[in-house]
């Protein structure tokens, strides 16, 4: 039997997975998740002197086949900085569930801001309106740009705008998707003007106080938030919660928390809210709407670090084993279809 493993780096996962494939292969996984044919997800996480590191997995039931999946990142904020590489880097492992093969090695990062993206995207395509034309962009890093490719494609979108912290970073992002998305995509630094003009907003930031309030909402508004992915972060007021329809990524497992004891990295913040909300719909605008749910994940401690360790000096010194560059960035993230 044939026991070969690929190997992906990011650029091949850009150049080989479509944002529309990746939408449709999350709306069928998520109705297998609901229908009980997936194992966990799971994850464990620790942290290290400059970040934190997180294993997560899951498996999924396809063909009468399973799958495992187990994606592994670390998290260094000052990296680019001291070293010059990602803040995250990481790999996703996939194997046979019935024989054990390691079937493919990837890099994590590029499916991930895929994935992020995709999950959205199917949001709107449940809730956004169907004939939603303007979009606004909050953070406009490498998933602000994802985001933004992905609601093109569920959405006929003909313009929008990036809004960030950083000016010069929206400005190379409006420029760049205008060429690619062939509408105007219009830096701004007024966040309130550019969300009354859209029909869609997505927050991706890694804010830790609001920056979307109940101000800036209008009927009919589809908020994709989805920066604010541990208790120390926050995007949206809890006000504007409170006066919108908020889809959140799994009920269950929001039962589970607020039923949980509190403690460090499980708590829900102050304000009651949900850890992560993948969709608010300002109620005051009904139509028509079908809900899903998504999947979360959350931490299971597991491994053997000493282990792992010893293989890449044994590699090292005797010049054994295939050697791949896995985080071979820029991803460009630009050559993500929206079509």
């Amino acid at each position: 039997m044939n026991a070969e493993t690929v190997v992906l780096g990011a650029r091949d996962v850009a150049r080989y997975l479509t944002i529309r494939e990746c939408i449709d292969a999350i709306a069928e996984t998520l109705r297998a998740h609901e229908t009980g044919k997936s194992r966990g997800p799971a994850s464990s996480g620790f942290t290290l002197p400059g970040g934190s590191f997180h294993a997560k997995l899951a498996a999924i039931e396809d063909d009468g086949r399973i799958f495992v999946a187990v994606k592994a990142n670390v998290n260094l904020p000052g990296n680019p900085i001291r070293h010059g590489r990602p803040t995250i880097q990481g790999v996703l492992i996939l194997l046979d569930g019935d024989d054990g093969r390691p079937l493919a090695i990837m890099d994590s990062i590029a499916l991930t801001s895929l994935r992020t993206a995709a999950v959205a995207a199917l949001a709107a395509e449940h809730f956004a309106l169907s004939d939603s034309r303007t979009i606004t962009i909050v953070g406009c890093g490498e998933q602000g740009e994802a985001q933004l490719c992905a609601m093109a494609a569920v959405r006929p979108l003909r313009a929008g705008f990036a809004v960030d912290g950083d000016s010069a970073r929206a400005t190379s992002l409006a420029a760049r998707l205008s060429i690619q998305l062939g509408w105007r995509l219009e830096a701004s630094t007024n966040l309130a003007a550019a969300v009354a003009a859209s029909d869609i907003c997505v927050t991706c930031t890694t804010a830790e106080s609001p920056l979307l309030f109940a101000e800036h909402l209008h009927p009919g508004l589809l908020v994709a938030a989805v920066g604010a992915d541990n208790p120390a972060k926050q995007e949206i007021d809890a006000t504007a919660l409170s006066r919108s329809r908020v889809v959140v990524d799994s009920l269950a497992l929001r039962r589970r928390r607020r039923s949980a004891p509190r403690h460090q990295g499980q708590q829900d913040d102050r304000t009651g809210r949900p850890r992560r909300a993948v969709g608010a719909r300002h109620r005051s605008r009904t139509r028509e709407k079908q809900s899903r749910s998504s999947v979360r994940v959350r931490f299971d401690r597991h491994g053997s670090p000493g282990c792992c360790r010893s293989r890449p000096r044994l590699s090292s010194r005797c010049g054994v084993g295939l050697r791949v560059v896995l985080n071979d960035r820029p991803v460009g993230t630009a050559t993500i279809q929206a079509q």
